[in-house]
């Protein structure tokens, strides 16, 4: 996962914002980022399918795309340790056959488990305030709260 993204995002906004991920979430060298930051105008570069699901880059690829039931769930062992939920939607594709609509894959459910690396000192749980934020956020999310759509970008 990237990037999480409101729904309401317009896909203009996602084809100029989704290059930007490419390029800094990618591993690539300082020349391969300017090379394709300022250069690269490829056909296959920026693809829109026929789902609404939106591409970039190619091996690896950025897809972004709408999702459902998204939320967070916290885990019991430590701060950092979430789990990120999500329902990918059903996609169809036309059979080069019959020239029909039809079902490529149902939706299905997903998840991404996560530590987050430190990139700060961890909260001093001796501090009241922060215990009961935290304790806060974690009912919140074990009661399934929040429970949303967005668009998601996944690296892949």
């Amino acid at each position: 996962m990237v990037a999480i993204l409101k729904p309401q995002v317009s896909g203009d906004t996602i084809k100029k914002v989704l290059p930007i991920l490419f390029t800094s979430e990618s591993r690539l060298t300082f020349t391969d980022e300017i090379g394709i930051s300022f250069f690269r105008q490829e056909p296959y570069w920026l693809h829109e399918d026929f789902n609404g699901r939106i591409s970039c880059g190619r091996n690896p690829e950025l897809w972004a795309r709408l999702v459902k039931d998204l939320y967070v769930e916290s885990h019991e062992d430590a701060w950092d340790h979430q789990t990120l939920h999500w329902t990918e939607l059903a996609r169809t594709e036309i059979d080069p056959k019959t020239n029909h609509v039809v079902e490529a894959s149902p939706e299905y459910q997903c998840s991404e488990e996560v530590r987050f690396k430190k990139v700060w000192d961890e909260p001093s749980f001796t501090d009241e305030g922060l215990i009961n934020r935290w304790s806060q956020l974690r009912k919140l999310s074990r009661a399934g709260w929040p429970h949303c759509d967005a668009t998601s970008a996944c690296l892949r």
